[in-house]
């Protein structure tokens, strides 16, 4: 099933039972783009895509030059700051969204701040391009990369103090940690470490993250203001939140919006890339 000339399509769906707890959900992309640089905003999430159409590149994350190029699958870790991508004209692939502690159930080691040919991380992943390619449909396209995952399973289990922290991170990112440490039976001390083993990153950076993933999805909301958003949001006031948003964007809140456009609330962690 090659890309055409057809309108966009995007179709998602939740993922088989034995990968419930473990991805959070799968999707297939086919839309053509205006091509250029795209600037994508950190998430809390880990990214496995599979690529099915021309390559992508990866050129920039944060202040750091990346410059390599992804024909096939590759898997995001945890992101601190915002990566630059060249994109090809048409967006065409698969992809799946895995929780942070999701790394060794498939045999990985967590990384964060990296992109990564999946050969190197999710070997399975590699296959799934050209099933997927000559798929009839997005959902036999998907068929193929829930098959992949579940294939890559090891029977390894996860860490339930961990996953039990994510959660509450996710309810409410302005927790302190020792709260969150006293509530999953753990000292602070041990927590912290734990949880980086299994994600990547420590509480704390895994609430940042989840904070600011929560502000830009209030951004979708109609009719809001920007002060109306950092007020409802959990920043501790407004300083605090230019601080954090320009290291996540690499931008001041101004220009993200000049950079968004009112087309793009919609989807407000990807970004057009303007140079200076």
């Amino acid at each position: 099933m090659l890309p055409d000339q057809s309108p966009p399509v995007y179709v998602e769906r939740t993922p088989a039972s034995a990968l419930v707890g473990l991805v959070r959900r799968l999707w297939f992309l086919s839309a053509h783009t205006p091509g250029g640089s795209e600037r994508i905003l950190p998430i809390p999430w880990v990214h496995a895509i599979v690529n099915l159409g021309d390559p992508y590149r990866v050129e920039r994350q944060g202040d750091r030059i990346v410059g390599q190029q992804f024909d096939g699958a590759f898997v995001s870790g945890l992101q601190r700051s915002f990566l630059i991508n060249s994109n090809p004209p048409h967006l065409y692939h698969v992809g799946a969204a895995l929780e942070p502690w999701a790394w060794r159930a498939f045999g990985a080691e967590p990384y964060t701040d990296d992109v990564r040919d999946a050969a190197a991380v999710l070997p399975g992943l590699a296959q799934v391009r050209g099933v997927a390619r000559a798929a009839a449909s997005p959902e036999a396209a998907l068929d193929a990369l829930e098959a992949a995952l579940l294939e890559s399973l090891t029977g390894a289990g996860v860490d339930t103090v961990v996953v039990a922290t994510a959660r509450d991170i996710e309810d409410n990112p302005a927790q302190r940690v020792g709260d969150i440490a006293d509530h999953v039976g753990v000292s602070r001390s041990a927590l912290a470490p734990r949880f980086k083993r299994a994600t990547g990153i420590n509480p704390k950076q895994f609430a940042d993250l989840h904070r600011f993933h929560e502000f830009l999805s209030m951004i979708a909301e109609p009719g809001r203001t920007w002060t109306d958003l950092i007020s409802r949001s959990s920043y501790y006031d407004q300083p605090h939140f230019i601080r954090t948003f320009t290291k996540f964007t690499g931008l001041t809140p101004r220009k993200y919006l000049r950079a968004l456009g009112e087309d793009g609330r919609a989807a407000p962690s990807f970004v057009a890339h303007q140079t200076e």
